[in-house]
Parts: structure tokens; C-alpha cells; sequence
């Protein structure tokens, strides 16, 4: 099974499903892209069948269309206002193999708070 996660930042998700999918001995291919590498981690400490490339997803540099039984992508709903919905759906629709999954998360956001304690000396 070849699945591609579309703006996998660190690859956290795709490590976890690989973690899963060791479990029970299921064989997958797990490729990341993302636009800026600078959370890549180091190649040696992902696990072997996961590869994180730099792609924009509007603007592939290389040729995805129907590689992939599940594409995943998760919050790209900020973009959406930029882009609109057709073309994502038609960027992440175009990567799947016929009949292929399309899994995509979005959590609702109003706000961010970051509350930190004042430190001693301040």
C-alpha cells in the first residue's frame, strides 16, 4: 500500500502509522511532502519505508497522478481561503490511483493562547 501525506511537516503522522501498521505486519510505502523541509528530520532517524521530499502540492516538481491508494492531508483549510476547495481537492484527487482514499482533518480554531509563566528574574 502507497499512501503520501500532503503537508506532513515533521512526518509525526506518518511515523505513527508506520508504528500501526508494523503491528500488524501490513507492507506500505509512506511518503511526506511538504513545501519547506526545515521540520524534516534527519533521513537516519526515520524508520525504513518513510521518505519526506519537498513538494508544493500546487506546483508539483515531479509527477504524482495516480501513484497512491491514500492521500492525507490535515489543516489545509487555511489555504483554502487563497486557493478554494476545487483546487486542492483536484491536486490531492489527482496523486490517487483509481479508486484510491482520500483522508483529510481539520480541527475547528478560534484561537491560540500560549500562556507561559513569568520567569524569576523578570
Amino acid at each position: 500500500m502507497r499512501i503520501a501525506d500532503l503537508g506532513c511537516g515533521n512526518g509525526a503522522w506518518l511515523c505513527d502509522l508506520h508504528d500501526e501498521f508494523a503491528k500488524t505486519g501490513l507492507s506500505s510505502q509512506l511518503d511526506g511532502y511538504d513545501i519547506n523541509p526545515i521540520n524534516f528530520p534527519v533521513p537516519a532517524f526515520l524508520p525504513s519505508g518513510i521518505q519526506l521530499q519537498q513538494l508544493g502540492i500546487f506546483n508539483p516538481s515531479v509527477d504524482l497522478t495516480g501513484l497512491y491508494d491514500i492521500g492525507h492531508v490535515r489543516t489545509f483549510g487555511i489555504t483554502l481561503a487563497q486557493t478554494g476547495v476545487a483546487t486542492l481537492l483536484s491536486a490531492v484527487l489527482a496523486i490517487l490511483k483509481p479508486g484510491g482514499y482520500l483522508q483529510w482533518e481539520e480541527s475547528k480554531v478560534v484561537k491560540f493562547l500560549i500562556h507561559s509563566p513569568p520567569s524569576p528574574g523578570i
